[in-house]
C-alpha cells in the first residue's frame, strides 16, 4: 500500500518550465534538454517500479521519493517497502543499453551504440542508502531491524550481465514483487509492530524534505533570457495578439482562450510569485487591467504589501515545487 504520491522532482518541474520559456536557439537549451531527458528516463524508471508494486498485498507500506536528514546531512531512497518482518530499499535505475557490473572495479559499464560508458554501481549506492536508514531507525527508535537492498532496471530491454552474485540484488521492475515476497518467506519472526510501523511511517512523511533547485542560477541564467510574448503552439511562425477574451495567431489563424495558463504555470514553477509588470513582459500584453483579470481568473491571490502587486502560486498549479 503507497501511503504517498511519487512525483516528479522539483529539479524536473524547473527544468522543463525553463525549457518551455527559453528562446528556440538559447545557447543554454542543448545541456538543460539533457538534464531533462535524464529526469524524465529516471522517474518512468521509477514509476514503472510502482506499478508492478501495486501487486503487493497491503500489508506492505511503500513509500517513494524520501529525502531524510541525518547527521548534518541528506540521505534519499527511491523507494522504501516496510512489513513487520523487515525493510527493503530499491534504488531505481532506467538505463538502455548492455548493463554489465565489473566485479574488481564495482563499476557498471553500458555499451549502447557501439559505445561504452562508465557509471556508478547502483549496488554500492543501495547499499550505503540502508547504513544509513539502518542508523536512522537506531537513532530516532533505538531499534534493530532486518534490511535489505536491491536495485531495479526499469526497461525490459536492458540486458544485465555480471557474476551471478549480483542477481541477488539487480533485477528488472516486473521481478522485484516476486523478490519482495521470497524475503517474506526467509524472515519468519516479525520486528516491527503494526503500531511502530505507523510511528516509523509517519516519522519519515514528517522528516521528508525535497531537494530544493534554483534553476536560472545553476544555468546561469536570468529573467531577461526568457522569451518574450506567446509563440503560435500550431505554426511556431508568430507570436499571439490579444483580441477580447482570445489569442489569434495572424499567420495561421489559430485561436485559444486559455494559452497563456501554461505560460505563466511555468513561469511560477521557476520563481513561485509573479507581478503584473513580469506578467506583462511574459505574454505580451500592456494592459494592466487585463493582466490582473487574467492572474485573478487562474486563481491566484494577490499580495496585499504594495508595492508590487505579488501573486502568490496556489498548491494546485505546481502540487509539490515550493512549500508554503
Amino acid at each position: 500500500m503507497f501511503i504517498k504520491i511519487r512525483e516528479k522532482s522539483i529539479k524536473l518541474i524547473k527544468e522543463d518550465a525553463l525549457l518551455a520559456l527559453l528562446p528556440e536557439f538559447h545557447k543554454k537549451r542543448p545541456e538543460i534538454l539533457r538534464n531533462s531527458q535524464k529526469g524524465w528516463a529516471g522517474y518512468r524508471g521509477e514509476k514503472e517500479l510502482d506499478y508492478h508494486l501495486t501487486f503487493l498485498p497491503d500489508t506492505f507500506t511503500i513509500i517513494p521519493d524520501l529525502r531524510i536528514p541525518i547527521n548534518d546531512t541528506f540521505f534519499q531512497i527511491d523507494t522504501l517497502i516496510l512489513c513487520p518482518y523487515f525493510t527493503l530499499i530499491i534504488e531505481s535505475k532506467n538505463i538502455f543499453g548492455s548493463l554489465y557490473f565489473e566485479p574488481d572495479s564495482n563499476q557498471v559499464i553500458r555499451t549502447f551504440n557501439q559505445q561504452d560508458d562508465g557509471f556508478p554501481n547502483p549496488i554500492l549506492q543501495a547499499k550505503r542508502q540502508m547504513k544509513q536508514f539502518k542508523r536512522w531507525i537506531s537513532a530516532n527508535f533505538n531499534k534493530e531491524i532486518p534490511c535489505y537492498y536491491m536495485v531495479s532496471i526499469g526497461s525490459p530491454r536492458t540486458i544485465v550481465k555480471g557474476p551471478r552474485s549480483i542477481f541477488q540484488y539487480v533485477q528488472h521492475a516486473e521481478h522485484i514483487p516476486d523478490k519482495v515476497e521470497s524475503l517474506l518467506k526467509n524472515e519468519t519472526n516479525p520486528y516491527i509492530t503494526p503500531y511502530l510501523l505507523k510511528k516509523i511511517s509517519s516519522l519519515l512523511l514528517k522528516e521528508n524534505t525535497p531537494l530544493e533547485f534554483d534553476a536560472l542560477n545553476y544555468y546561469q541564467l536570468n529573467k531577461e533570457d526568457l522569451m518574450r510574448g506567446i509563440t503560435c503552439s500550431k505554426c511556431n511562425q508568430a507570436i499571439l495578439q490579444r483580441t477580447h477574451k482570445y489569442w489569434r495567431c495572424s499567420s495561421c489563424d489559430f485561436y485559444s482562450n486559455e494559452i497563456h495558463i501554461k505560460y505563466i504555470e511555468n513561469y511560477l514553477n521557476l520563481f513561485n510569485t509573479i507581478t503584473t509588470k513580469d506578467c506583462e513582459s511574459l505574454i505580451g500584453i500592456s494592459s494592466r487591467f487585463t493582466i490582473r483579470r487574467i492572474l485573478l481568473d487562474m486563481g491566484l491571490k494577490p499580495n496585499k504589501q504594495r508595492p508590487p502587486p505579488i501573486q502568490k502560486t496556489p498548491r494546485r498549479l505546481i502540487r509539490r515545487v515550493l512549500p508554503f
